[in-house]
């Protein structure tokens, strides 16, 4: 497996944490691409070269988290609305279910 540079690997968990972090303030529904940017102190365009969009950069995040490789922190997961927390797990349960499906 090629190793990944650490500039790519800095991006996408400042990406990550921030669309958690935005997700205890707000419904994923209302966060934009630009609140991720601005959050992850980055450019719009670096999001778009890593995900299709914010539900795919959701979808990574719980695929993640699901295969154990990095732990939401508690402290995240206790501040995280109800209504998010369905969004995140209504979201890998449609990744399984389409994983299985392959």
């Amino acid at each position: 497996m090629a190793k990944v540079d650490r500039r790519i690997l800095k991006s996408q968990e400042s990406m990550k944490k921030a669309v958690i972090e935005l997700m205890t303030e707000k419904n994923f529904d209302d966060i934009t691409i630009q609140d991720i940017a601005d959050r992850a102190n980055i450019n719009r365009g670096t999001i778009y070269l890593h995900y299709q969009d914010k539900f795919d950069l959701l979808d990574k995040l719980i695929e993640t988290h699901i295969n154990g490789k990095r732990q939401i922190p508690h402290t995240w997961k206790s501040s995280l609305s109800h209504d998010n927390m369905n969004i995140a797990l209504t979201r890998g349960i449609d990744t399984d279910n389409e994983a299985g499906d392959a």
